[in-house]
């Protein structure tokens, strides 16, 4: 007599960051009859739960999360623009960015999505420090004593951006994306981020690993957590 096996229901989400997460490279038996599978992308992973039903479905969610970073799993496939968008605009803010090693990164992200005018204002890349100098007033003495990539010179980008573009909050991102330009205070994969609203500033350092694409995409993840942060 043949027996199939039940099907198992699919229940999907997005992580942000999972290089900084202990997650499985393979579809993995994380409980009895519970599987967990992760699709990986710079900046961000799918993760696939199968179980037996939708209760235990959402309660291996829910602890996935927990152990996870509520902040970082979301339900449902999205990606680091999209989430972004939607934090937005839940909020009803809008958003400038003053970009150096993500090159205009995380205004991509944001163009690329219909209506994103309603919530984005624009961004500035300034890559080099006579960029940050003239077109976003960051002082000469922060530039000699702290570096570009360092948490005075993001705050004072995202500080400045949001004074002269009158958005409610602003992003700042400076790091060193590599292959080249570390030193061994601020080795390859170093980015600085901060965000600013009228009422609160983030500012955090990070230390990604992987090439120059995805330290860049690492870093526009990162940047929605802030922003996240700022917003709730």
């Amino acid at each position: 007599m043949n027996r199939t096996r039940p099907q198992l229901v699919r229940l999907s989400a997005t992580c942000l960051l999972p290089e900084e997460m202990p997650l499985p490279e393979h579809r993995t038996e994380i409980a009895p009859r519970v599987f967990l599978e992760v699709e990986r992308y710079d900046g961000y992973a799918f993760l696939t739960i199968e179980a037996a039903n939708e209760r235990i479905g959402h309660t291996t969610f829910r602890k996935l999360k927990k152990e996870l970073g509520p902040n970082r799993v979301r339900e449902g496939r999205t990606d680091p623009g999209n989430l972004l968008f939607s934090l937005l605009v839940s909020r009803g803010r809008v958003m400038a960015v003053a970009e150096s090693c993500t090159g205009g990164l995380v205004a991509k992200a944001l163009t690329d999505i219909p209506g994103s005018s309603a919530v984005f204002w624009g961004g500035v890349v300034v890559y080099s420090n006579e960029a940050k100098r003239t077109l976003l007033g960051v002082p000469t003495t922060l530039l000699q004593r702290y570096g570009a990539v360092s948490e005075e010179v993001v705050r004072a980008l995202a500080h400045n951006l949001r004074l002269r573009s009158g958005a409610d909050l602003t992003l700042a991102v400076s790091g060193i994306a590599g292959p080249e330009g570390g030193s061994v205070e601020k080795p390859v994969g170093t980015v600085w981020l901060s965000a600013e609203s009228s009422s609160a500033v983030r500012s955090r350092c990070f230390q990604f690993q992987g090439g120059r694409k995805a330290v860049r995409a690492q870093a526009l993840a990162a940047g929605v957590l802030l922003i996240e942060e700022i917003l709730f």
